[in-house]
C-alpha cells in the first residue's frame, strides 16, 4: 500500500477506480439516466473548484503573506511553478464544468447573458471567465518571472511577484461572490418546491 500512495498517478488513479465502484454500487440503475450525468459533471465541476480555490487560498494564506512568491529558491520555486499549472487547468476545468451542464439542459444562452432564473448562474459563470483570465493573462506571466523561469533583474522579479500578489488578491476578493453564485444558483426553485 505504502508503494501505491507515493505514486501520485497510482493514487489518483485507485482513487478513480474506488469511485467507480461507489458510483456503480450506490448508482447502477440510474447510471444512463440524464440527470445522472449532470449531477457527475457537478461532481467534476466541485473537484475543478475544490483544487483551484484551494489553491488559491493556499497562495493567499500560506505562501505570500509578507513575502513575495520569487523570494523562494530551488525547489520551493518548481513547486509553486508546478501548483500554478494545477490552478490554471483547474480553472478553465471549472468552467468547461460549469458551461456543459448549461449547454445540455438549452439554457447556456440565458447563463451567459444573464437572463431570468439563470442569471445568478451565468454572473457566477463570469467571475470564473474574470478570476480565470486574470489567472492566465496576468498572475502566471508574472509569477514566471518572479520565479525565475523567465530572466530577470532581481528588482524586475521582486516587482512581479508583488504585483503577482495584488493580481491574485483581486481573485481572491472574487471568490466569495463566485461560490455563492454557483452555490444559490437554483435557490429559486428549491424554494417553489417548499410546502
Amino acid at each position: 500500500m505504502a508503494k501505491l500512495l507515493r505514486n501520485l498517478a497510482a493514487t489518483l488513479l485507485f482513487g478513480v477506480l474506488l469511485l467507480v465502484v461507489v458510483a456503480y454500487g450506490f448508482h447502477s440503475d440510474v447510471l444512463r439516466n440524464s440527470v445522472y450525468a449532470q449531477t457527475m459533471l457537478h461532481f467534476l465541476q466541485l473537484l475543478a473548484l475544490i483544487l483551484w480555490i484551494g489553491l488559491l487560498l493556499a497562495f493567499n494564506f500560506i505562501v505570500q503573506p509578507g513575502r513575495p512568491m520569487g523570494v523562494f529558491e530551488g525547489i520551493a520555486d518548481e513547486m509553486l511553478a508546478d501548483a500554478l499549472i494545477w490552478s490554471r487547468y483547474a480553472a478553465l476545468f471549472a468552467i468547461l464544468t460549469t458551461l456543459l451542464p448549461a449547454f445540455l439542459a438549452g439554457n447556456a444562452g440565458d447563463v451567459l447573458l444573464l437572463r431570468g432564473e439563470a442569471r445568478v448562474a451565468g454572473f457566477g459563470l463570469w467571475l470564473m471567465v474574470i478570476m480565470a483570465a486574470n489567472l492566465w493573462l496576468f498572475i502566471w506571466p508574472l509569477q514566471k518571472r518572479a520565479l525565475g523561469l523567465i530572466e530577470a533583474e532581481s528588482d524586475i522579479r521582486s516587482n512581479a511577484a508583488i504585483v503577482a500578489t495584488i493580481f491574485s488578491r483581486i481573485n481572491l476578493m472574487l471568490v466569495l461572490p463566485m461560490l455563492y453564485c454557483l452555490v444559490t444558483a437554483d435557490l429559486g426553485s428549491r424554494l417553489q418546491q417548499l410546502p
